[in-house]
């Protein structure tokens, strides 16, 4: 019998990005994958063929007028060979497309009069052979002249219709459909049967085998239709079935699968499903659903899931319902760090933070609340440390407080509504109370950023400020202040970064419009300049701008993630995040 493994109960945090319309995929079902040697993503999905390099979707549609068009616009399997060309199954058509030409060819199997009602596509890069599963058999080609032929199975199978088929190992190609897994060894033409633990004996189609993936140490994993994922060692030649709920009363479907190891998990199964993408940990021999409802939520993935492919650069590739999902491994370093809810906050929400520690290991967290107090939380033991007695009355939440920032001398900066900016050194104990010099009435400061010289800088209402710790001043900077105005630019300044020339970096609004563009201001020369209009053009298609962080200059909006180059004036790609 199945497994009994129906509860969920173990704990993974990963992140996700997700590709769709903002990002310019207007394919809602990415229904197979394939990664090109040149590094390009390729999309099977129910409106043609997709291509991605990073930066762009490119689509190729069925054309009437034109005979070297895709053959049809539902396009369920494709493979990439190592000539670069692509293989796709297209609305019960079969294609190779050459990208160098722009091209499909109609694939026509031999001994067929009709469409033979293709399957599924599977490729062996070791001995370079594209197999091709149909209603009517299996057929192959090898090399780079396309040449189909059958795979002589006749008496030898029951039925010659395969779902899928893990390419010859060790002599064996292992073939599966409803009646069960096959190991066909070819040289001898013998075949050995195996079929799922607890098939109905009666039933001859009970297996429901629908995909397959053998992972690095050998063992072969299932995805049946109905009864959820088997796990079939060929040494042993042991067979377990598992399931996440009970397959009497629900639906267990695999529709695709493969083995992708993350840190904390060597054995881990990544599983496309009718409900949507789960992971089967076969140390712990549990399921952990990552589906969700909500598509921008970074730690699940929205929809029932298609597709799923593994990639050395890449990570993980997922096509589901809903669109295109990637698992970067270099974005896993993140971890969540639960905290007890505060008793003192309403919203619950983390406005702004600072981490402190010693010896490489974080130790303090400071915490600027939504509409709430500034709280000081101890990462080992666990639970939030009171304020100093001089601090505390600076960081209620009855202040309004705006921005909290440390700077390099340990000093805690704060503006609120109430008590203005105030500084304090947490080393020394002491607070100090900067003056206003020549600041419009009523400015509040909405955040703080230190540059390559140490030196403060802070944003406002009204403009743009900076600290002078000779006369304990905050001053206006009249030169960037003055180009807001005279460009008709909103000078709320929430945020600011730093690039390596000691440039400072915003996202402004102009007036009269929802365009959040960049903005660049170098202290040195007293300049300010904008991206080109071609740039403006390209960032009012990305969306919403939200944030801007500096290494080589990145901005994050609500469609993803771009870098802006400073050669050539200014230049922006966009990369997800």
């Amino acid at each position: 019998m199945p497994s009994p493994l129906w509860s969920q109960s173990i704990h993974q945090d990963f992140l996700f990005d997700h590709y769709g319309p903002g990002e310019g995929l207007l394919s809602a079902q990415v229904l197979a994958l394939a990664k090109a040697p040149d590094g390009h993503l390729w999309l099977g999905t129910e409106k043609g063929l997709l291509s991605f390099d990073a930066n762009d979707f490119n689509s190729w549609t069925y054309d009437a007028d034109d005979p070297g068009s895709i053959s049809g616009n539902y396009v369920s399997s494709l493979v990439v060979d190592r000539h670069g060309r692509i293989w796709i199954i297209a609305s019960e058509f079969l294609n190779v497309f050459d990208p160098a030409t722009g091209k499909f060819q109609n694939i026509v199997l031999p001994g067929f009069g009709k469409l033979p009602l293709f399957h599924g596509l599977h490729y062996d890069p070791k001995n370079d052979v594209v197999w091709i599963t149909t209603r009517k058999g299996i057929y192959y080609t090898q090399g780079i002249h396309i040449a189909p032929e059958k795979q002589d199975l006749d008496g030898v199978f029951p039925g010659t219709f395969f779902n899928t088929l893990i390419p010859e190992t060790n002599g064996i190609l292992y073939l599966a459909n409803t009646y069960g897994l096959y190991a066909f060894e070819t040289a001898a033409c013998k075949v050995t049967t195996y079929h799922r633990p607890g098939k109905h004996l009666a039933l001859t189609q009970d297996d429901g085998f629908f995909c397959a993936n053998m992972d690095p140490s050998g063992i072969i994993w299932l995805g049946t239709w109905t009864y959820g994922l088997v796990r079939f060692d060929p040494n042993t030649r042991d067979m377990e079935n598992f399931t996440w709920t009970n397959p009497h009363l629900q639906q267990n479907a695999v529709v695709s699968l493969c083995h992708y190891p993350v840190p904390g998990y060597s054995d881990l199964i990544w599983l496309c499903t009718n409900q949507g993408l789960k992971t089967f940990d076969y140390a712990s021999k549990t399921f952990v659903s990552l589906n969700t409802e909500n598509y921008f939520d970074p730690s699940k993935i929205p929809g029932a899931g298609f597709s799923i492919l593994p990639s050395k650069t890449d990570g993980l590739w997922i096509g589901t319902f809903k669109g295109l999902h990637q698992y970067d491994p270099n974005k896993q370093q993140f971890r969540k760090v639960y905290l007890p809810k505060p008793a003192q906050t309403v919203f619950g929400k983390i406005a702004g933070f600072n981490v402190f520690g010693s010896a490489g290991k974080d130790s303090t967290l400071w915490l600027s609340m939504l509409y709430g107090d500034i709280l000081k939380y101890d990462l080992q033991k666990q639970k939030f440390l009171p304020l100093p007695p001089l601090l505390a009355p600076f960081c209620s939440a009855s202040n309004s407080i705006h921005a909290m920032f440390f700077d390099h001398l340990n000093q805690l900066w704060i503006s609120s509504d109430k008590r203005s900016v105030v500084a304090y050194n947490e080393d020394k104990s002491t607070l100090t109370t900067p003056k206003w010099h020549n600041v419009p009435l009523g400015e509040k400061i909405l955040c703080f950023a230190q540059d390559n010289k140490k030196e403060i800088w802070m944003g406002g209402l009204q403009g743009l400020y900076q600290y002078d710790p000779h006369t304990n001043y905050i001053k206006p900077v009249a030169a960037f202040n003055q180009y807001l105005k005279s460009g008709k630019l909103m000078p709320g300044i929430g945020q600011m970064a730093f690039d390596q020339k000691n440039r400072i970096w915003f996202i402004l609004v102009k007036e009269g419009s929802e365009i959040r563009m960049p903005i660049c201001y170098d202290p040195s020369s007293q300049r300010t300049f904008i991206p080109s209009q071609n740039s403006l053009s390209r960032i009012k298609k990305m969306g919403r701008l939200e944030a801007l962080a500096i290494g080589k200059k990145w901005s994050t909006h609500h469609n993803g993630r771009n870098r802006l180059h400073d050669r050539n004036a200014r230049r922006f790609r966009p990369r997800n995040h």
